[in-house]
């Protein structure tokens, strides 16, 4: 199982001294599993840090592609600097809020595969979509956009992230991740032969 925990614009120094205390305290760590946390940039080192003694990676929630005369961002080689171990791309909030798209999120897969770093990439339908029964093309059109075959034979996660269920309290039933999983990962495999591992919000996957 994968269970990636992000924590976007959130934390601070006591904070995050307090969860990692408890989390190393009470969670009983099972090698089968991979565990990850997303801190913010300013809390990376802070929190890899305290998360050293244990099966537990750091990544980094979001990279930006070019890096150089680009006010506030941070590129790939910082994140290599500090090993980072995985980087999230695509996550819905970068598309509504930054108006990221596909070709975006694709030059950002490729920065990540430069460093073999590993990618977790969000894919996902709104509310209207899913009513309209539109999600299968959704999908298809952000994997078909993201993904051909010049690129590299590297592990790489794919995130089903459906919109609709973020901070609403809806969760689509086992069967419908299942079927969708299923659905992602034909896809991805008609473009690449990369190594897919598929996973939820509710930390399901397919392999």
């Amino acid at each position: 199982m994968i269970f990636i925990a992000n924590w976007k614009s959130n934390g601070s120094l006591r904070i995050n001294k307090e969860w990692c205390d408890n989390f190393k305290n009470k969670m009983k760590f099972n090698s089968k599993n991979l565990i990850g946390v997303a801190p913010s940039y300013v809390h990376f080192q802070n929190v890899k840090d305290q998360l050293k003694e244990v099966d537990v990676k750091v990544g980094a929630q979001d990279v930006d592609a070019l890096g150089g005369a680009r006010t506030g961002s941070i590129n790939i080689d910082m994140l290599s600097d500090l090993n980072c171990d995985f980087v999230i791309i695509g996550h819905s909030e970068r598309r509504l809020f930054f108006g990221e798209d596909s070709t975006d999120i694709r030059s950002k897969l490729e920065s990540i595969y430069k460093k073999k770093i590993l990618p977790i990439v969000c894919v996902g339908e709104s509310y209207n979509d899913n009513k309209k029964g539109k999600t299968h093309k959704v999908l298809e059109n952000q994997l078909n956009e993201l993904f051909s075959n010049d690129l590299t034979t590297q592990e790489i996660f794919i995130a089903y992230e459906p919109i609709w269920a973020i901070g609403t309290g809806l969760t689509p039933n086992s069967e419908t991740v299942n079927e969708i999983h299923q659905f992602i990962k034909d896809r991805v495999q008609f473009h690449t032969k990369n190594n897919i591992q598929l996973v939820t919000k509710k930390g399901l996957n397919i392999r």
